[in-house]
């Protein structure tokens, strides 16, 4: 019986690899290629409360939170938590108070309580509404126009109790700003592909509505209060499920942040976001390593027979394959989420993502995990 060489096991992983990825991207991400808007911004809706908690953030706070407070939108309050903040966050806070009836202040002194993290300021500020309806964003956040409730809102039917939407970075030169451009989008095109699949597992805290009786019947974070992170992904993924979920991609539904400004910010973000990933259901992990591991191993097995045998006929069909499946998911994918100068060079930035989110992975087993601000 013939030695089958190492080759060969290379190259049957990376067959299996190909495989798992194809049925990713045609069975999984193509979902959300195929999705048009629900949001109805003709309907008034419901009455909103928007929550934002805040800590230091006099500078967002004075570009984005008149954007907030003057959308085109009939009942709604915005409620912000001055979480402890030690700059002009709350002289800001006051002038604005002034000039916007509808804006309600929520401050929590550090002298009072042991600070308790995002979640802490989050459950205040939405102990602080007045109304059933949640839309959460960030003190960075401002929103595409002065639609983005509306857009939101109209999801809100009979049996529908959470909203995800998508919230980009704003568009920058500079190399950096591809690479985290392309991070957000690489992570909404899985959160939002499997929430359409009906194995919803995250959304993002920048732009998310649910229902306060959904939170106060889930005893909101208290299942992972002792966790820093999970405000929006830990909480979303014990209460979604397939029938109560909707995935709004509007255009005009979007928030827009401003990315971290360096490396070494963006990389302690990435930790910070990688603290709640163990805590997510079985299903959810094995959907999630699937995708990831099939990745990985499709990488890792390519450049070793490159290294070692060279490019056989085999392999180039195989990568042909991969990537060219890809293009076509993704050209419908960034397309609907208004990204598509992100589509022709996303192979070398699916790489380079792929290594740097591995490495703010690994590094949480070896180094003190990042703190809310």
């Amino acid at each position: 019986m013939p030695v089958l060489s190492i080759d060969f096991y290379i190259m049957t992983a990376l067959i299996v690899s190909v495989v798992v990825q194809l049925w990713y991207y045609l069975v999984v991400f193509s979902r959300l290629g195929k999705l048009n808007s629900t949001g109805n911004t003709q309907s008034p809706g419901n009455s909103v409360s928007i929550v934002i908690c805040a800590k230091n953030e006099e500078l967002n706070l004075s570009e984005n939170l008149p954007i907030i407070l003057e959308q085109n939108y009939p009942d709604f309050e915005v409620v912000v938590v001055n979480d402890s903040s030690s700059d002009k966050t709350a002289a800001i806070l006051s002038g604005l108070q002034k000039k916007y009836e509808n804006l309600k202040v929520v401050s929590i002194s550090p002298s009072a309580v042991e600070h308790g993290g995002k979640k802490a300021a989050l459950t205040t500020g939405i102990a602080s509404t007045n109304h059933e309806i949640l839309l959460l964003t960030d003190a960075d956040c401002s929103p595409v126009g002065p639609d983005w409730i509306s857009g939101m809102m109209g999801n809100f039917t009979e049996g529908r109790d959470i909203v995800l939407g998508y919230s980009p970075f704003k568009k920058e030169k500079g190399m950096l700003n591809l690479l985290q451009r392309y991070d957000v989008f690489y992570t909404a095109l899985q959160y939002l592909s499997f929430a359409l699949k009906g194995i919803p597992y995250m959304g993002v805290g920048r732009n998310l509505a649910y229902r306060k009786s959904l939170f106060i019947e889930n005893k909101g974070f208290s299942s992972h209060c002792h966790i820093i992170s999970g405000d929006d992904d830990l909480f979303i993924s014990e209460v979604a499920n397939d029938q109560n979920i909707v995935v709004e991609i509007g255009s005009d539904s979007k928030t827009f942040s401003q990315a971290p400004e360096n490396l070494a910010k963006w990389f302690h973000q990435k930790r910070r976001h990688y603290t709640t990933g163990g805590h997510y259901t079985f299903e959810q992990k094995v959907m999630l390593a699937g995708f990831h591991v099939s990745l990985m191993a499709f990488h890792v097995s390519i450049f070793t027979l490159l290294f070692s045998s060279g490019a056989s006929t085999l392999l180039v069909a195989l990568i042909l394959m991969k990537y060219s499946t890809q293009f076509l998911v993704l050209k419908k994918c960034t397309d609907k989420l208004g990204e598509i100068d992100l589509l022709l060079f996303s192979p070398i930035l699916e790489l380079f993502i792929s290594v740097f989110n591995f490495f703010a992975a690994l590094s949480n087993l070896f180094f003190k995990r990042p703190e809310w601000n």
